[in-house]
């Protein structure tokens, strides 16, 4: 992400809260879409990047781990219970 880093950040936050959730989860190719649709040109570690920071910031960002990893905010971040994805529940790492 060159100029857009904290708007990137706003809408990585936006996205996640409206479009995700455990049934719903996105991928980093999913979100580089998302980001490009608004402008925003950036690669894999910028997604990787923008998660961390916005976990470092209290929002509870669950990694669903998979050839392709995805993410959705989880329960704290919802005020309800997080049911399990496929069994698989951690924080998200890359």
């Amino acid at each position: 992400m060159k100029n857009g880093s904290q708007y990137g950040l706003l809408l990585l936050q936006r996205y996640l809260y409206k479009r995700t959730d455990d049934k719903h989860p996105a991928s980093v190719s999913d979100i580089l879409a998302f980001w490009q649709e608004h402008g925003i040109q950036a690669g894999r570690k910028s997604v990787y990047s923008a998660i961390e920071v916005l976990q470092s910031s209290g929002m509870d960002i669950v990694c669903v781990k998979s050839t392709q990893n995805r993410y959705f905010v989880g329960a704290s971040g919802r005020g309800g219970i997080l049911a399990l994805h496929h069994g698989k529940k951690e924080r998200a790492a890359h």
